[in-house]
Protein backbone atom coordinates (compact mmCIF):
# COMPACT_ATOMS: atom_id res chain seq x y z
CA UNK A 1 0.00 0.00 0.00
CA UNK A 2 1.52 3.52 -0.94
CA UNK A 3 1.62 6.75 1.04
CA UNK A 4 -1.39 7.99 -1.08
CA UNK A 5 -3.98 4.86 -0.01
CA UNK A 6 -2.69 5.15 3.62
CA UNK A 7 -3.56 9.04 3.61
CA UNK A 8 -7.16 8.72 1.76
CA UNK A 9 -7.76 5.85 4.52
CA UNK A 10 -6.97 8.42 7.17
CA UNK A 11 -9.16 10.60 5.34
CA UNK A 12 -11.87 8.30 5.43
CA UNK A 13 -11.59 7.60 9.09
CA UNK A 14 -11.94 11.46 10.06
CA UNK A 15 -14.52 11.70 7.88
CA UNK A 16 -16.53 8.59 9.98
CA UNK A 17 -15.49 9.96 13.35
CA UNK A 18 -16.99 13.40 12.19
CA UNK A 19 -20.36 12.09 11.61
CA UNK A 20 -20.25 9.70 14.80
CA UNK A 21 -19.19 12.95 16.84
CA UNK A 22 -22.06 15.21 15.10
CA UNK A 23 -24.65 12.37 16.22
CA UNK A 24 -22.88 12.21 20.12
CA UNK A 25 -23.66 15.75 20.12
CA UNK A 26 -27.05 16.21 18.08
CA UNK A 27 -28.16 13.45 21.11
CA UNK A 28 -26.24 14.82 24.10
CA UNK A 29 -27.90 18.29 23.32
CA UNK A 30 -31.16 16.82 23.18
CA UNK A 31 -30.60 14.78 26.32
CA UNK A 32 -30.11 18.17 28.21
CA UNK A 33 -33.35 19.01 28.08
CA UNK A 34 -35.09 15.97 28.48
CA UNK A 35 -35.45 14.54 31.78
CA UNK A 36 -34.65 10.06 31.24
CA UNK A 37 -35.27 9.68 34.98
CA UNK A 38 -32.60 8.95 37.33
CA UNK A 39 -29.81 8.08 34.75
CA UNK A 40 -29.74 11.08 32.71
CA UNK A 41 -26.97 12.38 34.70
CA UNK A 42 -25.44 9.08 34.28
CA UNK A 43 -26.30 8.94 30.60
CA UNK A 44 -24.90 12.50 29.91
CA UNK A 45 -21.56 11.58 31.54
CA UNK A 46 -21.18 9.12 29.46
CA UNK A 47 -21.84 11.00 26.19
CA UNK A 48 -19.33 13.63 27.39
CA UNK A 49 -16.50 11.47 27.70
CA UNK A 50 -17.51 10.03 24.60
CA UNK A 51 -17.28 13.06 22.94
CA UNK A 52 -13.79 13.80 24.52
CA UNK A 53 -12.79 10.41 23.62
CA UNK A 54 -13.90 10.88 19.90
CA UNK A 55 -12.34 14.20 19.64
CA UNK A 56 -8.83 12.57 20.90
CA UNK A 57 -9.05 10.15 18.10
CA UNK A 58 -9.55 12.74 15.19
CA UNK A 59 -6.56 14.38 16.61
CA UNK A 60 -4.38 11.53 16.83
CA UNK A 61 -5.54 10.45 13.61
CA UNK A 62 -5.38 13.93 11.96
CA UNK A 63 -1.45 13.85 13.64
CA UNK A 64 -0.60 10.47 11.75
CA UNK A 65 -2.34 11.95 8.10
CA UNK A 66 0.49 15.05 8.49
CA UNK A 67 3.16 12.48 9.30
CA UNK A 68 2.04 10.46 6.29
CA UNK A 69 2.11 13.25 3.93
CA UNK A 70 5.40 14.57 4.93
CA UNK A 71 6.96 11.18 4.63
CA UNK A 72 5.16 10.73 0.94
CA UNK A 73 6.68 14.39 0.12
CA UNK A 74 10.10 13.15 1.37
CA UNK A 75 10.17 9.76 -0.27
CA UNK A 76 8.90 11.63 -3.69
CA UNK A 77 11.68 13.86 -3.77
CA UNK A 78 14.19 11.69 -2.23
CA UNK A 79 13.37 9.29 -5.43
CA UNK A 80 13.27 11.75 -8.13
CA UNK A 81 16.68 13.19 -7.18
CA UNK A 82 18.11 9.61 -7.08
CA UNK A 83 17.01 9.11 -10.65
CA UNK A 84 17.99 11.51 -12.18
CA UNK A 85 21.65 12.16 -10.66
CA UNK A 86 20.57 14.34 -8.16
CA UNK A 87 18.37 16.60 -9.87
CA UNK A 88 14.56 16.32 -8.91
CA UNK A 89 12.59 15.65 -12.04
CA UNK A 90 9.73 18.04 -13.36
CA UNK A 91 6.32 15.95 -13.37
CA UNK A 92 5.74 15.36 -16.55
CA UNK A 93 9.27 13.77 -17.46
CA UNK A 94 9.62 11.96 -14.10
CA UNK A 95 10.64 8.19 -14.98
CA UNK A 96 10.82 8.65 -18.41
CA UNK A 97 11.86 5.18 -19.81
CA UNK A 98 13.87 3.82 -16.34
CA UNK A 99 14.40 0.81 -18.28
CA UNK A 100 16.73 2.55 -20.75
CA UNK A 101 17.15 1.16 -24.64
CA UNK A 102 16.96 -2.13 -24.36
CA UNK A 103 13.12 -2.33 -25.21
CA UNK A 104 12.08 -3.54 -21.41
CA UNK A 105 9.06 -1.14 -19.87
CA UNK A 106 8.03 -0.77 -23.27
CA UNK A 107 4.30 -2.05 -24.49
CA UNK A 108 4.63 -3.09 -28.31
CA UNK A 109 3.92 0.41 -30.32
CA UNK A 110 0.18 1.37 -29.79
CA UNK A 111 -2.20 0.88 -32.45
CA UNK A 112 -3.77 4.18 -32.36
CA UNK A 113 -7.31 3.35 -33.51
CA UNK A 114 -8.98 5.06 -31.46
CA UNK A 115 -13.24 5.05 -30.11
CA UNK A 116 -14.70 7.06 -28.00
CA UNK A 117 -12.93 10.81 -28.95
CA UNK A 118 -14.93 13.55 -29.26
CA UNK A 119 -14.75 15.45 -32.38
CA UNK A 120 -16.22 18.76 -31.66
CA UNK A 121 -14.70 22.32 -31.50
CA UNK A 122 -15.35 22.65 -27.58
CA UNK A 123 -13.65 18.92 -26.85
CA UNK A 124 -10.67 19.43 -25.00
CA UNK A 125 -9.52 16.25 -27.30
CA UNK A 126 -9.82 17.40 -30.57
CA UNK A 127 -6.34 17.59 -31.39
CA UNK A 128 -6.33 21.47 -31.45
CA UNK A 129 -4.25 22.92 -28.65
CA UNK A 130 -3.04 21.27 -25.11
CA UNK A 131 -4.65 17.80 -24.93
CA UNK A 132 -6.80 18.77 -21.50
CA UNK A 133 -6.02 21.38 -18.76
CA UNK A 134 -2.39 21.58 -16.70
CA UNK A 135 -2.73 21.83 -13.59
CA UNK A 136 0.55 23.54 -13.59
CA UNK A 137 -0.29 26.12 -16.08
CA UNK A 138 -2.03 29.21 -13.25
CA UNK A 139 1.48 29.03 -11.79
CA UNK A 140 3.22 29.16 -14.55
CA UNK A 141 2.12 31.83 -15.92
CA UNK A 142 1.23 33.91 -12.85
CA UNK A 143 4.80 33.13 -11.81
CA UNK A 144 6.53 34.29 -14.87
CA UNK A 145 3.86 36.94 -16.17
CA UNK A 146 2.15 38.48 -13.26
CA UNK A 147 1.32 41.93 -14.73
CA UNK A 148 0.18 40.34 -17.69
CA UNK A 149 -3.70 40.29 -18.45
CA UNK A 150 -3.86 36.43 -17.99
CA UNK A 151 -1.72 37.01 -14.62
CA UNK A 152 -3.64 39.55 -13.24
CA UNK A 153 -6.90 37.58 -13.93
CA UNK A 154 -5.93 34.72 -12.24
CA UNK A 155 -4.83 36.71 -9.21
CA UNK A 156 -8.80 38.20 -9.59
CA UNK A 157 -9.97 34.96 -9.31
CA UNK A 158 -8.16 33.92 -6.17
CA UNK A 159 -8.96 36.93 -4.66
CA UNK A 160 -12.69 36.21 -5.39
CA UNK A 161 -12.58 33.60 -2.66
CA UNK A 162 -9.67 34.82 -0.53
CA UNK A 163 -9.64 38.79 -1.07
CA UNK A 164 -7.07 39.82 1.46
CA UNK A 165 -4.50 37.50 0.15
CA UNK A 166 -1.27 38.98 -0.78
CA UNK A 167 0.81 38.75 -3.83
CA UNK A 168 3.00 36.26 -2.76
CA UNK A 169 0.24 34.30 -1.26
CA UNK A 170 -1.69 34.29 -4.51
CA UNK A 171 1.39 32.94 -5.95
CA UNK A 172 1.81 29.94 -2.72
CA UNK A 173 -1.66 28.89 -3.50
CA UNK A 174 -1.54 28.37 -6.96
CA UNK A 175 1.77 26.51 -6.69
CA UNK A 176 -0.50 24.11 -4.69
CA UNK A 177 -2.75 24.19 -7.23
CA UNK A 178 0.37 22.97 -9.65
CA UNK A 179 0.74 19.70 -6.81
CA UNK A 180 -2.27 18.91 -5.94
CA UNK A 181 -4.76 19.76 -9.04
CA UNK A 182 -5.02 16.83 -11.22
CA UNK A 183 -8.34 16.00 -9.64
CA UNK A 184 -9.72 19.57 -10.59
CA UNK A 185 -8.12 19.61 -13.92
CA UNK A 186 -9.77 16.17 -14.39
CA UNK A 187 -13.21 17.03 -13.45
CA UNK A 188 -13.06 21.13 -15.19
CA UNK A 189 -11.90 18.84 -18.46
CA UNK A 190 -15.36 17.53 -18.89
CA UNK A 191 -17.11 20.75 -18.91
CA UNK A 192 -16.56 22.46 -22.04
CA UNK A 193 -18.42 20.27 -24.36
CA UNK A 194 -21.18 21.36 -22.78
CA UNK A 195 -21.27 24.60 -23.64
CA UNK A 196 -20.23 23.73 -27.77
CA UNK A 197 -21.90 27.00 -29.50
CA UNK A 198 -22.75 28.67 -26.23
CA UNK A 199 -19.66 30.75 -25.55
CA UNK A 200 -21.49 34.08 -24.18
CA UNK A 201 -23.14 31.67 -21.73
CA UNK A 202 -20.40 30.22 -20.74
CA UNK A 203 -19.00 33.73 -19.94
CA UNK A 204 -22.20 34.58 -18.24
CA UNK A 205 -22.19 31.30 -16.09
CA UNK A 206 -18.58 31.33 -15.10
CA UNK A 207 -17.14 35.08 -15.41
CA UNK A 208 -14.02 34.53 -17.78
CA UNK A 209 -14.07 33.75 -21.44
CA UNK A 210 -14.20 30.19 -22.95
CA UNK A 211 -11.42 30.49 -24.90
CA UNK A 212 -7.92 32.38 -24.39
CA UNK A 213 -6.29 35.13 -26.44
CA UNK A 214 -4.86 31.81 -28.51
CA UNK A 215 -8.36 30.58 -29.24
CA UNK A 216 -7.57 27.43 -26.94
CA UNK A 217 -10.09 26.46 -24.11
CA UNK A 218 -9.77 28.65 -21.02
CA UNK A 219 -8.58 25.58 -18.78
CA UNK A 220 -6.05 28.24 -16.97
CA UNK A 221 -9.01 30.12 -15.87
CA UNK A 222 -11.76 27.36 -15.08
CA UNK A 223 -9.79 25.16 -13.11
CA UNK A 224 -7.82 28.00 -10.92
CA UNK A 225 -11.95 29.34 -10.29
CA UNK A 226 -13.16 25.51 -9.04
CA UNK A 227 -10.29 24.89 -6.74
CA UNK A 228 -10.31 28.25 -4.90
CA UNK A 229 -14.00 28.13 -4.85
CA UNK A 230 -13.70 24.72 -3.32
CA UNK A 231 -10.50 23.22 -2.32
CA UNK A 232 -10.45 21.63 1.38
CA UNK A 233 -14.53 22.11 1.38
CA UNK A 234 -16.19 18.58 2.66
CA UNK A 235 -19.02 17.70 3.63
CA UNK A 236 -19.58 17.49 7.12
CA UNK A 237 -22.45 15.48 9.36
CA UNK A 238 -25.13 13.32 8.23
CA UNK A 239 -28.92 13.34 7.19
CA UNK A 240 -30.21 16.96 8.15
CA UNK A 241 -27.13 18.04 9.97
CA UNK A 242 -24.76 17.88 7.00
CA UNK A 243 -23.17 21.47 6.13
CA UNK A 244 -19.83 23.06 4.27
CA UNK A 245 -16.93 22.84 6.16
CA UNK A 246 -13.60 24.72 5.34
CA UNK A 247 -10.78 22.12 6.72
CA UNK A 248 -7.46 24.43 6.96
CA UNK A 249 -5.51 21.79 8.26
CA UNK A 250 -6.25 19.42 5.20
CA UNK A 251 -3.01 20.17 3.47
CA UNK A 252 1.10 19.83 4.83
CA UNK A 253 1.87 23.47 4.04
CA UNK A 254 0.94 26.61 1.42
CA UNK A 255 2.06 25.00 -1.39
CA UNK A 256 2.19 21.12 -0.43
CA UNK A 257 -1.07 19.54 -1.10
CA UNK A 258 -2.83 16.24 -0.10
CA UNK A 259 -5.05 15.56 -3.50
CA UNK A 260 -8.44 14.83 -3.36
CA UNK A 261 -9.95 11.22 -2.84
CA UNK A 262 -12.87 10.56 -4.87
CA UNK A 263 -15.42 11.42 -1.99
CA UNK A 264 -13.92 15.13 -2.02
CA UNK A 265 -13.86 15.01 -5.91
CA UNK A 266 -17.40 14.28 -5.84
CA UNK A 267 -18.66 16.47 -3.47
CA UNK A 268 -16.41 19.39 -5.00
CA UNK A 269 -17.21 19.24 -8.28
CA UNK A 270 -21.12 18.80 -7.50
CA UNK A 271 -21.19 21.50 -5.28
CA UNK A 272 -19.41 24.39 -7.03
CA UNK A 273 -21.72 23.32 -10.73
CA UNK A 274 -24.88 23.33 -8.13
CA UNK A 275 -23.65 27.03 -7.09
CA UNK A 276 -23.49 27.82 -11.23
CA UNK A 277 -26.54 26.75 -11.93
CA UNK A 278 -25.55 23.13 -13.35
CA UNK A 279 -27.24 19.99 -12.06
CA UNK A 280 -24.21 17.58 -12.88
CA UNK A 281 -23.79 13.96 -10.87
CA UNK A 282 -20.85 12.23 -10.23
CA UNK A 283 -20.51 8.80 -9.14
CA UNK A 284 -18.42 5.94 -8.88
CA UNK A 285 -18.07 3.25 -11.55
CA UNK A 286 -16.65 0.04 -12.21
CA UNK A 287 -14.90 -0.65 -15.13
CA UNK A 288 -12.16 -3.85 -15.80
CA UNK A 289 -10.54 -4.19 -19.40
CA UNK A 290 -12.97 -2.32 -21.40
CA UNK A 291 -13.21 -3.38 -25.30
CA UNK A 292 -13.83 -0.32 -27.55
CA UNK A 293 -17.57 -1.65 -27.37
CA UNK A 294 -17.80 -1.58 -23.79
CA UNK A 295 -16.34 1.64 -23.37
CA UNK A 296 -18.42 3.46 -25.73
CA UNK A 297 -21.32 2.18 -23.96
CA UNK A 298 -20.24 3.08 -20.73
CA UNK A 299 -19.03 6.92 -22.13
CA UNK A 300 -22.18 7.79 -23.47
CA UNK A 301 -23.73 8.74 -20.00
CA UNK A 302 -20.78 10.44 -19.22
CA UNK A 303 -17.19 11.41 -18.81
CA UNK A 304 -15.05 9.06 -17.24
CA UNK A 305 -12.25 10.45 -14.76
CA UNK A 306 -9.69 7.12 -13.27
CA UNK A 307 -7.32 7.56 -10.68
CA UNK A 308 -4.07 5.35 -10.54
CA UNK A 309 -1.57 4.48 -7.54
CA UNK A 310 0.99 3.62 -8.21
CA UNK A 311 1.08 5.87 -11.73
CA UNK A 312 2.17 4.16 -14.97
CA UNK A 313 1.56 5.96 -18.06
CA UNK A 314 2.86 5.21 -21.85
CA UNK A 315 3.70 7.38 -24.74
CA UNK A 316 2.43 6.23 -28.27
CA UNK A 317 5.51 4.61 -29.01
CA UNK A 318 5.27 2.43 -26.23
CA UNK A 319 8.16 3.76 -23.99
CA UNK A 320 7.03 4.67 -20.41
CA UNK A 321 6.21 8.51 -20.15
CA UNK A 322 5.95 8.38 -16.45
CA UNK A 323 6.49 6.14 -13.39
CA UNK A 324 6.03 7.41 -9.93
CA UNK A 325 4.49 6.26 -6.39
CA UNK A 326 1.59 7.87 -5.39
CA UNK A 327 -1.66 8.62 -6.62
CA UNK A 328 -2.99 10.37 -9.84
CA UNK A 329 -6.26 11.46 -11.35
CA UNK A 330 -7.08 12.04 -15.10
CA UNK A 331 -9.49 12.45 -17.59
CA UNK A 332 -10.30 9.02 -19.95
CA UNK A 333 -10.42 10.15 -23.56
CA UNK A 334 -11.04 7.04 -25.19
CA UNK A 335 -9.54 3.48 -25.82
CA UNK A 336 -7.70 1.82 -28.62
CA UNK A 337 -8.68 -1.15 -30.42
CA UNK A 338 -5.97 -3.25 -27.81
CA UNK A 339 -7.57 -1.85 -25.12
CA UNK A 340 -5.40 0.82 -24.01
CA UNK A 341 -7.07 3.74 -22.23
CA UNK A 342 -6.12 7.45 -23.45
CA UNK A 343 -6.05 9.56 -20.73
CA UNK A 344 -5.20 13.38 -20.94
CA UNK A 345 -3.00 14.58 -18.10
CA UNK A 346 -0.78 17.77 -17.72
CA UNK A 347 -2.49 18.76 -21.09
CA UNK A 348 -0.64 16.13 -22.94
CA UNK A 349 -2.16 12.97 -24.47
CA UNK A 350 -1.45 9.05 -22.78
CA UNK A 351 -1.60 5.95 -22.00
CA UNK A 352 -2.67 3.55 -19.40
CA UNK A 353 -2.93 -0.07 -19.23
CA UNK A 354 -5.56 -1.11 -17.32
CA UNK A 355 -4.39 -4.38 -16.56
CA UNK A 356 -1.56 -3.23 -15.28
CA UNK A 357 -0.77 -3.67 -11.02
CA UNK A 358 -1.69 -0.48 -10.24
CA UNK A 359 -4.73 0.05 -7.97
CA UNK A 360 -7.18 1.91 -10.36
CA UNK A 361 -10.81 3.42 -9.40
CA UNK A 362 -12.98 5.38 -11.79
CA UNK A 363 -15.81 7.89 -11.65
CA UNK A 364 -18.33 9.12 -14.19
CA UNK A 365 -19.36 12.81 -14.40
CA UNK A 366 -23.02 13.08 -15.93
CA UNK A 367 -24.84 16.51 -16.67
CA UNK A 368 -28.36 16.40 -16.65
Amino acid sequence: MTFSAFIEAADELISVEKCVHTVATSVLKVSSNVNIGSNTSTIRENLGGTLDSIEHIEKVIGQVRKALIQANNQYCQSEMALLDGGQALDHQTYGNNRYGSDGMGHLNKIKVKIIGEENTSADPFDGNGPYGGNQGDPYKTYKEHPESEEGKRLSAIVRKYYPDYSDQEVRDYLNKLDDEGCGYVAMTNTIFAQYQGKEKEFEETFGFPMYDKKGNLNYRDMVTDFYSATDNHNSKGILWWKHDELDETEDASVIDGKGTTRGEREYRYEMYMKEHGINVDVHNITMKSPTPEAYQKQHEKGDIIMRMSPVLLYNEDGSIACEAEGGHAMTVTGVTDDRLLIVSSWGDKYYVDPQCDSTISYQQVTYK
